[in-house]
């Protein structure tokens, strides 16, 4: 998978940030990952010129339809830093304001017997036609899925297959 470059206005100061965050002995990587988000949206948005506004501040504070609170969380606290960086160094830009931090509700859900049951009948059957090895890999693949409790995250598997 090819490595995100940065496009917006922001790029250059962008990767000059997630340098002086490494170089502080910060995750780098994780900076990297959380402003990705940000510089698609300044693209998006069209902003030609080193300014972030109040307008794009609402715009980019507003809660996504399948985001979380905890991920429009740290979306937002990621961006906050940046924008602040950038106010330090004397650009133009709105530091977007704090969001209360809301806890999640999540509850998971726990197979029944009859459901796990159900499920391993569904995986073991499958067949397919384009590629044998289908039937004797994915039966091994789910079992470890379901036995080590790992979740894949449909969101970010289809954001990483688009892009």
């Amino acid at each position: 998978m090819a490595r995100y470059e940065f496009k917006s206005v922001f790029a250059d100061e962008i990767q000059n940030y997630v340098n002086d965050k490494s170089s502080a002995g910060f995750n780098g990587a994780n900076c990297r990952q959380s402003l990705i988000g940000f510089d698609r949206f300044c693209a998006e948005q069209g902003i030609q010129e080193p300014v972030f506004t109040t307008f794009h501040a609402s715009k980019w504070l507003e809660q996504r339809g399948n985001e979380s609170h905890t991920t429009h969380y740290s979306r937002i606290n990621a961006s906050k830093h940046f924008l602040k960086y950038l106010s330090i160094k004397g650009y133009n830009v709105y530091v977007v304001r704090d969001i209360k931090y809301k806890g999640t509700d999540f509850q998971p859900h726990i197979y029944t017997d009859t459901e796990t049951e159900n499920y391993f009948l569904a995986v073991d059957g499958y067949y397919s036609t384009r590629n044998r090895k289908d039937s004797i890999q994915y039966p091994v693949l789910f079992r470890i899925l379901y036995c080590c409790g790992t979740r894949i995250n449909g969101n970010s598997w289809n954001k990483e297959k688009r892009h």
